[in-house]
């Protein structure tokens, strides 16, 4: 597949999000974008600028490569050395030689420049049903399912492809306190807040669950009249649920 271009990272998750119904540019950022101009030589910056045009993403756009001599980073694009690349099983192809890291490797690769509540947010925001969306109102956009899953997270994470390899402990440590099933940002926020360790400000209570369905029994139900309930928290442990507002 040769002249094939990897979009990567930031730039991959940004391309999720767009694909999922978000707009992750203002109207003021998307008249920013670069454009390749007649007297653009270099063909690959010139791919980059209609790949951003296309999709209304961020720039630079980043680029996997595995040749250090394949850098050449412009305000199009930002090339970032792997000395090997995805498999292709990790990879989307998203036409005209663009091939896209899939949601759960562009979350890990966004370990070297993220910090652990970051990324936490980010596995939360992936693996729910909701899109960041800062061209929106909400700044968020509602989707029926997620875009990637925990459990292909851990199976990243245990095969441990080299792209994947760096901050290792910061991957680790957000991917055990990330929230599955988040509907929101906010949701998402107060999870990271009782689940994440206290060195990073969370408050380290294991084991909390999102939207929940929680079947009713007995006395519950006769009290709260209804046969099960779906709290925003749930808390196992202390067999406490809560509700965002």
């Amino acid at each position: 597949m040769a002249g094939r271009l990897i979009v990567s990272g930031v730039s991959a998750l940004e391309y999720w999000r767009v694909c999922g119904g978000a707009h992750v540019l203002t109207e003021a950022e998307i008249h920013e974008l670069p454009e390749a101009s007649r007297r653009f030589c270099d063909k690959t910056q010139a791919r980059c600028c209609a790949f951003l045009q296309a999709y209304m993403l961020h720039a630079p756009l980043e680029l996997a490569v595995s040749s250090m001599g394949e850098r050449r980073s412009s305000g199009a694009a930002r090339f970032r050395h792997f000395k090997t690349l995805p498999e292709p099983g990790d990879l989307f192809d998203a036409g005209d030689d663009f091939f896209v890291c899939k949601p759960e490797l562009a979350i890990l690769q966004c370990a070297f420049r993220s910090t652990i509540v970051e990324l936490n947010l980010l596995m939360s925001e992936f693996c729910g049903t909701y899109l960041l969306s800062p061209g929106d109102s909400r700044g968020f956009v509602s989707t029926s399912t997620p875009l990637a899953s925990m459990d292909s997270i851990s199976e990243l994470l245990s095969r441990s492809p080299q792209q994947v390899r760096c901050a290792r402990r910061k991957q680790q440590t957000a991917f055990a306190s990330a929230a599955p099933a988040s509907n929101s940002p906010m949701e998402s926020k107060i999870a990271a807040f009782f689940s994440l360790p206290r060195e990073v400000g969370g408050l380290a209570v294991p084991g909390i669950q999102l939207n929940k369905r929680i079947e009713l029994k007995g006395p519950s139900r006769q009290i709260l009249n209804h046969d099960e309930i779906r709290p925003d928290f749930y808390f196992p442990g202390a067999v406490t649920v809560g509700e965002c507002r």
